[in-house]
């Protein structure tokens, strides 16, 4: 059995809550302090199809700390939900579940629309009886 932490439930809460309402990994991360990414200056050069050239100086941050790839973690992990992933097969838990089956596949949905979303990289949930 797992013993819940209320203090972190709420945070996994706000998490699934703050994508839901469109905000992305780093901004969630960075919202809970958990984002260390750096910034990176940059400079960029662009040819325009006109064949004019666009520069671009400024700066770049990467969402690829520990901390945005916890989040990304926690959106993905159906434990959460209350299930477990066994030899590629999602087996429902005897945990309470901290955020709704409905809330986890609403944000399921959300990277399965996404263009650059990793085929293969959610497990659906199986169904209930």
């Amino acid at each position: 059995t797992w013993l819940q932490n209320e203090a972190e439930a709420r945070e996994v809460r706000l998490v699934f809550e703050r994508f839901l309402k469109g905000l992305g990994a780093m901004k969630i991360a960075e919202s809970l302090k958990w984002c260390t990414c750096e910034p990176k200056l940059i400079h960029r050069v662009f040819k325009n199809k006109d064949g004019s050239v666009r520069r671009y100086d400024g700066y770049e941050k990467r969402s690829h700390c520990a901390g945005c790839s916890r989040i990304r973690y926690m959106l993905r992990n159906p434990a959460y939900a209350g299930y477990f992933v066994f030899a590629s097969k999602v087996i429902k838990g005897s945990h309470k579940p901290i955020v709704s089956r409905k809330v986890f596949e609403k944000v399921q949905a959300r990277f399965a629309a996404r263009t650059w979303a990793h085929p293969g990289a959610w497990t659906p949930l199986p169904d209930e009886p």
